[in-house]
């Protein structure tokens, strides 16, 4: 701006005589040199801190697959929820992982697998973005998953390691249904790359802190007298092993939009 001025006051002086210029003039300098200078524009795909809400959806294989709201403060501090369910693939992964962490040769795998035949779960918690303009972000949060599975008694028994004390013949289908909490951790990198495009990749762990699970017959009646001691013994087994062996690596990925 100062070059601009001292060239026009130059071109202005002759003959000995000094004349201002004219305000046309002065009009004349491009204002945009000065906000380009003022405000140097911010590099592409940083985040501004500021008030925000990320609508996304996205994963934590091999936990869930879902759509997630987090609202942003200025200071960086995000407060999330999300809802999801498991789909197959995850449930097979969970459970050979579950298999491999056994270190005394039961069937812990099958004994997963007979109570996550369906998931269903819902989770919130805290984030920090500490870092202005840049994606690195720490999750905390809690996670219940509902799970249903179904079986007959024979193949429950089976699955906890029972199968020569209950019979092959026991054959009435039950019903599992277990409630499942677990502590969640994400750290992660998220970024603009687009206007009001945010994509997420993270890592983390879900750690199961508790298990509750309730066995019945599928029909809703009397279980046979046999085996009404039977289902006490193998609900706590199931929340045993959920509770020993329920600690999951995850990663993650999310993707969504961010309002303006």
């Amino acid at each position: 701006m100062m070059l601009i001025v001292a060239g026009l006051l130059s071109s202005a002086w002759a003959g000995g005589s000094y004349i201002l210029p004219t305000p046309d003039a002065l009009r004349s300098v491009d204002a945009s040199v000065l906000v380009h200078t003022a405000e140097p524009q911010q590099d592409k795909g940083t985040l501004k801190r500021g008030w925000h809400a990320d609508i996304t959806v996205g994963t934590d294989v091999p936990v869930d697959i879902g759509a997630r709201l987090a609202v942003e403060t200025p200071i960086g501090l995000r407060l999330f929820g999300e809802v999801g369910g498991m789909p197959q693939g995850y449930q097979t992964v969970t459970s050979a992982v579950a298999g491999l962490a056994d270190t005394q040769g039961r069937n812990v795998s099958a004994a997963v697998d007979q109570t996550m035949q369906s998931a269903f779960s819902g989770a919130a918690g805290l984030s920090l973005r500490p870092m202005p303009n840049k994606g690195l972000v720490a999750d905390v949060g809690w996670r219940r998953m509902n799970l249903r599975g179904e079986g007959s008694v024979a193949s429950i028994a089976s699955a906890l390691g029972y199968g020569a004390q209950i019979g092959a013949s026991a054959e009435q289908p039950w019903t599992s249904k277990t409630t499942m909490d677990q502590v969640i951790t994400r750290v992660g990198w998220m970024w603009e790359p687009a206007e009001q495009l945010i994509v997420r990749l993270d890592v983390g762990a879900a750690i199961t802190v508790n298990a509750n699970t309730a066995l019945a017959t599928a029909d809703g009646s009397a279980p046979e007298p046999a085996y009404a001691a039977f289902a006490e013994v193998a609900s706590a087994q199931f929340d045993q092993t959920l509770r020993r062996f329920g600690h999951l690596p995850t990663v993650g990925f999310s993707v969504g939009w961010r309002p303006r």
